[in-house]
């Protein structure tokens, strides 16, 4: 890979996530934080929750949501 694209997807995801962590979960008001689960949770149920925490995440109150600020984060960042 050229040196030019590899600085081009550095800047491509460092805005992605600058849009999606900042910008718009303050719009939806989403918390972009990982929460860990603790021991008393069994090995699957970790992997489970935290291959689901792309596509959902806590608002502000602590309830589930679908994770829109990750999602529309991607979309505004032109390619």
């Amino acid at each position: 890979m050229p040196r030019q694209r590899l600085g081009a997807a550095a800047v491509l995801d460092s805005s992605e996530n600058i849009f999606s962590d900042s910008v718009m979960s303050n719009v939806f008001h989403e918390d972009p934080r990982y929460y860990q689960m603790g021991p008393a949770h069994n090995f699957f149920a970790r992997v489970v929750y935290s291959a689901t925490r792309s596509v959902f995440t806590r608002t502000d109150r602590g309830h589930s949501s679908v994770n829109f600020a990750q999602l529309t984060g991607t979309l505004v960042v032109p390619y």
